[in-house]
């Protein structure tokens, strides 16, 4: 799969073969609709009950919990997409142990548990405010996946990172970004190249 930076390259040469760094046109602003398209998509295919590639999920391997009054609270993490209310978060658990995942509950449910006979020992998690909280563990690390709406917060990411998403994802996206966000630089380029001017106005 390709990195931000390539497939934001890939989709400018489309419609500036010379582009320079002081060209109308902006990478950063080509990178964000490279995000936008990447969340619309994510967000129809779970409209339509249909499963989102793995590719599309990122991680944060150790997360530091610290003590927060009678739970762990996590460092800060990007803010993942929310979906029917709920965070796209595929994984919360501890460390090193895949199958041991944590019940991953609604922050309005999560308030509650925890007090009760049958689930004093139960460990719980919840997410609120670009924070993971965790009840019942008694450890200093975490492991998060999940979809995030900006792959660049999530820590470790650059525009030389592999971006994630499929392959059959990012040519779908292409097309969206020229036909909509991209049309005014490729009539631009079409007037250029028929006088050598670009005044479409």
């Amino acid at each position: 799969m390709a990195t931000l930076k390539e497939i934001a390259y890939d989709l400018i040469n489309t419609v500036r073969p010379s582009y320079s760094d002081d060209d109308d046109l902006d990478i950063r602003q080509v990178y964000y609709w490279i995000k936008n398209q990447r969340n619309i998509w994510i967000y129809n295919r779970s409209l339509e009950h249909k499963p989102i590639s793995e590719k599309c999920i990122q991680e944060y391997a150790s997360l530091v919990l610290s003590t927060d009054g009678t739970e762990k609270k996590s460092t800060v993490i990007a803010t993942p997409i929310i979906w029917r209310g709920q965070p796209l978060l595929t994984y919360v658990g501890p460390t090193g142990r895949v199958n041991k995942r944590w019940t991953f509950l609604p922050y309005e449910s999560a308030k509650y548990t925890g007090n009760g006979r049958f689930n004093a020992t139960m460990i719980t998690a919840y997410y609120l405010n670009n924070y993971i909280y965790v009840r019942g563990y008694s450890g200093s690390t975490a492991t998060v996946r999940g979809i995030f709406e900006d792959p660049m917060d999530v820590t470790g990411f650059t525009v030389d990172t592999e971006y994630p998403m499929d392959e059959y994802m990012l040519e779908y996206m292409k097309g969206k970004i020229l036909e909509a966000d991209m049309s005014i630089f490729i009539k631009s380029k079409n007037d250029d190249t028929n006088n050598e001017r670009n005044d479409v106005n």
